[in-house]
């Protein structure tokens, strides 16, 4: 796994979320997790989560394998 993910290589922690682009690249890690009972804190990962993964759902992914952000 680490030969495919090196940024996971020294990521000591658990739980760990590495999200992928289109283009098959890690393009943002988060460590740790807020339980519901966390209140506010719980509430601003699932913000950042959901942020995050609608933003790579908009990525292009050219021919030639690189990404761009589409304009929407």
């Amino acid at each position: 796994m680490w030969d495919k993910v090196p940024q996971a290589v020294n990521l000591n922690t658990w739980p760990a979320t590495l999200f992928i682009g289109k283009d098959g690249k890690v393009k943002a890690t988060h460590a740790g997790f807020a339980a519901p009972g966390s209140g506010v804190f719980n509430k601003q990962l699932q913000d950042e989560f959901t942020s995050t993964i609608e933003r790579l759902l908009k990525e292009n992914v050219s021919a030639s394998g690189g990404s761009q952000s589409s304009a929407e």
